[in-house]
């Protein structure tokens, strides 16, 4: 491929992720059947997308405790370790959004999953990928198909502004989040990912699926 053809491909990637960081709730380009879902043990949930300062602060202290309540471990076990108020710079970040769920059957606890997500370059300049920062679920509903339903929306929103694919991190170390994303949802270890690169000694894989074309990216 000429430089020529290959820099064209990373200014029209380029202008897709603007758009799609210009959109302000995302959820608006999708069908709305997509803002409901019922769980397999008939739980009713809603979602809607907020940027941060959309959301109040009992919801942003609920985001941040729950990562820290699923995920604090892992990253203990990693070079990284746990830094809570490091987690709450990335749930703040601009271009960050949040798909939030929450119960219609129980006013005293809300809100049952979240997923963090941002419109990056996937790996190289000329690809245009939704990548999930986070996917955080409560304990009560996790394996009832919250999270399932929550990267099929990625999927969907990817495919309305033009998006090559998926992008995600995960710990090597957490197995149970491996095999969601490998077996049950087809995820493929991504080019950009150590383990692809030379490093294989890295705690972590960077998976990623395709997204289908919409008719109107076509």
């Amino acid at each position: 491929m000429s430089k020529t053809m290959n820099g064209g491909k990373g200014c029209r990637a380029k202008a897709l992720i603007s758009v799609a960081n210009a959109c302000d709730n995302l959820l608006l380009r999708l069908e709305a059947s997509a803002h409901t879902f019922v769980t397999t043990d008939g739980h009713k949930l809603e979602l809607s997308c907020h940027r941060w300062d959309q959301l109040d602060e009992d919801c942003q202290q609920w985001m941040i405790s729950l990562t820290e309540e699923n995920m604090k471990t892992y990253y203990e076990s990693s070079v990284c370790g746990w830094n809570r108020s490091q987690k709450e710079k990335e749930l703040r970040h601009p271009t960050a959004r949040h798909l939030v769920v929450r119960s219609l059957d129980s006013e005293d606890k809300p809100w049952v999953a979240f997923t963090h997500l941002r419109f990056e370059s996937g790996g190289n300049d000329s690809e245009f990928a939704v990548y999930c920062y986070e996917l955080q679920v409560v304990s009560s509903h996790q394996r009832s198909g919250v999270g399932r339903y929550l990267m099929a929306v990625l999927r969907d929103i990817g495919s309305h502004f033009g998006a090559h694919k998926v992008m995600l991190t995960v710990f090597k170390c957490n197995e149970n989040a491996m095999n969601f994303y490998t077996k049950a949802l087809k995820y493929r270890i991504d080019r950009s990912s150590p383990s692809r690169c030379q490093m294989p000694d890295k705690d972590y894989e960077i998976l990623c699926i395709n997204v289908p074309k919409s008719k109107q990216n076509n």
